[in-house]
């Protein structure tokens, strides 16, 4: 039986090819002794018409032509992979298999890819699927071709994504010409399921930062040996007038961090007066004093997201910078694994190779097993959909070196890999409680590492903890200690911080964060936030080629234009103005793939919401004119 196996990148077709017997490389695909062709996608290969290619009309940006909703949505090839799509064409034609084993990616997108080249081939024969997300070595791949699964078992899985492309498709294009055509607008105004979502939580924050008004604070600190204790809340203060701590923002909220906090009061001459005490007391003694050993468990490896947030940190560089940086490790120098991951786990299978990394970056000693299920998950890698994006080579394979920024992207990933497989970082925490005037309470805390582990490896130029000084660590329970020289500092709060690159990307992964609503919080922690790892970097382009963010250093300023898009489209009351929506949308989809709803339910529902939002922009048109001419972004008269 003649087999083309049809994979979603190069990369992977030769990696199966590789387990064929005596692979034979040909223009556009791999020719096997047996027989078997194995060919490649480049990503997606068609794409949806424009709506011009529905109906000439839609050309014409004209709200009288809104919605457009095509009768049954067709696709035209993708211009820049045209070659491959014909190769593929060409082979149906000339090796004339008898069946097709899909080997695109195992996950909703890689279904969809796959599937919509079949079509364009007008493919209509037996076909197979190829499923897995571990690393392709030989043993997986002959493994796998031994047990691959009917087709029909995902077709679920992809009437679900072809529903979530439908559906972004009208909402994006209809919405994007409403909101244009209503503002007057000299540019395009555009609006997206996910980019819209982002921008509202953005202009949010942005207006929270425009209406904050600081408030002064005072804290007392006590001074013994170059450490500084601070004054905490103890009975005697309870009834003093205090200004809170700031609330971290979502994207920074993690369970357990709370720790102990100084007291801040809010009037200044209840922090004399109690300055006034303490100094009059001169000693405090020791009511607690405690070290103890604490542990840092190594970090997990990396998915695209976690890269980029870290290249934004450590060296200021773009999501698409990294991106772009990581794709060239993979596909010109081969020495990163598949960048646009969500993964970060190995399954079992891949130890072999994740030795020979660890070999290959001088590292070989360390054994990989010792990792255990902190890095090896057989579930989490299949639910991913991708292994976790790892080195798998010391030098390019192109002989020469890698740039300066190729190199620093290729060190965190390579660091971080090696750390994973390390000894915990162990410190020491010495904890000192003191009392004052018989009531007042100064605590601090200082931590002196013992082992470093994994933190020798990551992250870059880590420093070991040096804290703690012997002055301190001979302070005994029940001992006296100075605290005359105590001061006061007087501060103010501060607003919530402004999103960077890296938080904006946390933000976006874990976005049920900033809900409210127990389901929608769990459909988007499922869905593993807005966006994917291979298009939030896009998005967050948008927003800045759009006009409606700019980056000033590292930090995001909201523009005109965007404060006046995210209000717009919250004051209507558009469903892609709320990051529920996403949440919402999410679950009916997983529906589909399970039966419970069909690809015909989604896009009528999709639809018919459609039609009221492009209603509220007609009733809208004043408003909306009025607001984009304030912002400066009307160049011609609202509507048509």
């Amino acid at each position: 039986m003649k087999t083309l196996i049809l994979a979603e990148k190069p990369s992977v077709a030769q990696d199966i090819a590789a387990a064929l017997p005596g692979p034979s490389k040909r223009d556009g695909y791999i020719l096997a002794k047996d027989g078997t062709v194995v060919t490649w996608a480049l990503g997606h290969l068609v794409e949806l018409k424009a709506p011009e290619e529905y109906n000439p009309d839609w050309k014409a940006w004209n709200m009288a032509y809104l919605p457009m909703i095509p009768d049954q949505f067709k696709y035209s090839p993708t211009e820049k992979t045209k070659k491959q799509l014909n190769t593929i064409k060409e082979l149906f034609k000339t090796e004339k298999p008898d069946q097709v084993i899909l080997a695109t990616d195992a996950d909703r997108e890689g279904e969809l890819i796959g599937r919509l080249i079949l079509n364009a081939c007008g493919w209509k024969g037996p076909m197979q699927r190829f499923w897995t997300s571990e690393a392709l070595t030989s043993d997986v791949v002959k493994r796998e071709l031994k047990s691959t699964k009917a087709s029909s078992k995902f077709d679920g899985l992809y009437w679900e994504a072809a529903a979530r492309q439908h559906a972004d498709w009208l909402f994006g294009l209809n919405e994007t010409r409403a909101l244009t055509k209503t503002a007057g607008a000299s540019s395009v105004l555009s609006l997206g399921r996910v980019q819209s979502a982002v921008l509202s939580v953005l202009a949010e924050r942005e207006e929270k930062i425009a209406n904050f008004k600081p408030e002064p604070f005072w804290t007392l600190l006590g001074q013994y040996a170059g450490v500084s204790f601070k004054l905490i809340n103890s009975e005697a203060l309870k009834n003093l007038p205090q200004i809170g701590e700031e609330e971290a923002p979502p994207e920074e909220t993690e369970a357990g961090k709370a720790g102990i906090v100084s007291v801040r009061f809010k009037y200044k001459k209840d922090a004399e007066q109690v300055l006034s005490e303490v100094k009059a007391a001169k000693n405090g003694t020791v009511k607690e004093s405690k070290t103890t050993e604490a542990k840092e468990a190594p970090p997990g490896l990396f998915a695209l997201s976690d890269l980029q947030r870290e290249a934004n940190k450590y060296y200021g560089f773009s999501a698409a910078d990294t991106l772009a940086i990581a794709q060239a490790l993979y596909e010109k120098h081969k020495v990163l694994s598949y960048p646009r991951t969500s993964g970060q786990h190995m399954a079992w299978s891949n130890i072999d190779l994740v030795q020979n990394s660890l070999k290959e970056l001088g590292h070989g000693s360390i054994p990989a097993k010792k990792a255990g299920g902190r890095v090896f998950d057989d579930k989490k890698v299949a639910a991913s959909g991708h292994h976790a994006l790892i080195p798998l080579r010391a030098k390019s394979v192109t002989g020469k070196p890698l740039s300066e920024n190729e190199q620093k992207v290729f060190g965190l990933v390579a660091g971080r890999f090696v750390a994973a497989f390390c000894d915990p970082h162990r410190y020491e925490k010495t904890e000192i409680l003191l009392e004052s005037a018989k009531k007042y309470d100064f605590y601090t805390v200082s931590r002196r590492t013992v082992d470093p582990g994994w933190k020798v490896h990551y992250p870059p130029a880590w420093k070991p903890f040096s804290e703690t000084t012997p002055a301190i660590l001979g302070v005994k329970k029940g001992s006296t200690l100075p605290l005359d020289n105590a001061v006061l500092k007087e501060d103010k709060t501060k607003p919530p911080p402004r999103f960077t690159e890296a938080s904006l990307l946390t933000m976006m992964k874990n976005v049920w964060r900033h809900v409210e609503d127990p389901k929608i919080r769990e459909a988007l922690r499922e869905a593993k936030g807005i966006g994917t790892e291979a298009t939030r970097a896009s998005i967050i382009e948008t927003l800045k080629e759009r006009d409606y963010v700019a980056l000033k250093g590292k930090l995001f300023h909201v523009q005109p234009p965007g404060m006046m898009v995210a209000k717009q489209i919250k004051s209507i009351g558009l469903a892609i103005s709320d990051i529920g929506f996403t949440g919402l949308w999410e679950q009916k989809l997983s529906l589909i793939e399970d039966g419970g709803l069909t690809y015909q339910q989604f896009i009528q529902d999709a639809k018919d919401l459609l039609h009221e939002e492009i209603e509220r922009f007609k009733a809208a048109k004043s408003t909306i004119a009025a607001e984009a001419s304030a912002a400066g972004i009307a160049g011609e008269t609202g509507g048509g």
